[in-house]
Formats: C-alpha cells, structure tokens, sequence
C-alpha cells in the first residue's frame, strides 16, 4: 500500500460506523443508568424524608393543649394551660360552662384534677385563650401531661418546661 492509500484510509469511517452527526438523535441526551439514578433518588430521600417525619410529628390539625411552666402573679408555681382559639367555643362543651383539667405523670398517674370554667379567657400578652393553675413545687415536677374532660374534641398536650 502506497502512502497516499494509508492516508486516504485513515481518513475514511471504518466499515459499518455511521459519519458523524448522521446517526440516532435519539441515543443522546438524558440517560437513565446508576450515575443518575442514585443521585437523584437521593436527593429526592433529602426532601422527601424530612417533610415526612415533620407531617407525621406536627401534630396534624394542631388541636393541642400548649401547657407552659410558670410562675404565678404571687410569686409560687403555676401551669398555663393555652387551648386552640378555633376550639375557645361554648359549642365545643355543648354548652356546658365548665371542662375538667387532668394532668398527669410520666406512667399516667393522676397528678391534678380540677373544674375550669369554659370557655377559657382572652387575656392581653397570652397568643391563645388559656387559664392559670397554680400547683405545688411536687406537683410540677411530676407532671408530664394534660388534658380537657369535657370538650368534642380531644385535647391533650405536654407540658412545656422552662
């Protein structure tokens, strides 16, 4: 072979390779193999999963009691029990003028047990309709929960220590 045929088939495509720009579009482009998918599933796992346990964890409809450690006007040891301002309704107790707060301990022993008048006060500096329950220094450190007898709606909640 001359040197001008050695050139001639160097430039020329080998036998059955289509010329270049001629072939299957189609080929090109998004490919979906391990390279993509594994990140790609994995970051979808990094937003997904951590909204997930947040809806499973929120609480849903957010009719909870908020009960907030505190101290009383008087100096001694008080809970604030917070209802949900949707719920501050006579029509929740059908009517009736009172609801019982039972606050419990961490094994569900009975702490306190006491009638609150319903619906609870609007007071100005308190973001939700609550009342004041002064406890003993005994009683607040056993109590782990809390919740209204009384009401259609079930309403619970943990105490908030500060």
């Amino acid at each position: 072979m001359s040197v001008e045929e050695t050139q001639k088939a160097a430039e020329r495509p080998p036998t059955g390779a289509a010329p270049a720009g001629d072939g299957d579009e189609e080929g090109h482009g998004f490919r979906l193999d391990s390279k993509t998918i594994v990140p790609a599933l994995g970051i979808l796992a990094l937003i997904i999963v951590p909204v997930l346990v947040w809806a499973a964890t929120s609480g849903g409809s957010g009719d909870k009691l908020r009960i907030d450690q505190g101290v009383s006007v008087f100096g001694g040891p008080e809970i604030v029990v917070n209802v949900p301002k949707k719920l501050n309704l006579a029509s929740e107790t059908g009517g009736a003028t009172s609801v019982k707060l039972i606050c419990e301990d961490g094994r569900g022993n009975a702490v306190l047990s006491t009638n609150q008048p319903w619906p609870f006060i609007n007071e100005v500096g308190y973001p939700y309709p609550h009342i004041h329950q002064s406890v003993t220094p005994k009683q607040l450190q056993a109590i782990a929960t809390c919740h209204l007898v009384g009401t259609k709606t079930k309403l619970s909640g943990n105490l908030r220590r500060t």
